[in-house]
């Protein structure tokens, strides 16, 4: 056989050769790319799924909140009018009952009590039973415990806001 023959038939072998491989190659990759596009084309429509589910989430979420703080808001609103107008009537009875003495009608007449050694009867005598004159506190106590009262309805009124919001809130 001829050289140059041979030598034609390798090149033509060698050009087929790199042409079908090029020619492989290149359906490989168009087949792959297009496996690979289908697989990013899953993910993302996922990816979308997901943004559009958080999104729908996020928004009740947000819903809910707001729902939950005008409910709040609301319920602060009439406690803190509740509050307002306990805080009115404490302060009314205290206006009230300031210039008024405190007075007590004493039990039994002053000296003759059970073991203090009187030397009377253990029967009370008509006019000892209702003759007892009132006894008035002094101003000073009389002032502290006007205060002390004012001071334990104010924290009534507090304590009953305070209660009031525990009870509503879940």
């Amino acid at each position: 056989m001829n050289p140059i023959l041979i030598l034609v038939i390798g090149v033509v072998w060698l050009g087929s050769l790199i042409g079908v491989g090029k020619w492989q190659h290149t359906a490989g990759i168009t087949e792959q790319k297009v496996a690979d596009q289908v697989q990013f084309d899953q993910i993302n429509q996922g990816i979308a799924d997901q943004k559009t589910k958080a999104a729908s989430l996020l928004a009740k979420a947000n819903a809910d909140t707001l729902a939950l703080m005008t409910e709040r808001d609301t319920l602060k609103t009439t406690l803190e009018k509740t509050r307002e107008d306990n805080r009115k009537a404490t302060a009314a009875a205290r206006d009230h009952y300031a210039g008024l003495g405190l007075r007590f009608q004493p039990a039994e007449v002053a000296g003759c009590r059970l073991g203090s050694g009187c030397a009377g009867t253990t029967t009370a005598d008509a006019a000892g039973a209702h003759g007892a004159a009132p006894v008035e506190l002094p101003g000073a106590i009389t002032a502290s415990l006007r205060q002390l009262t004012f001071e334990a309805d104010n924290l009534a009124d507090e304590y009953r806001k305070c209660y009031g919001y525990a009870q509503q809130v879940k």
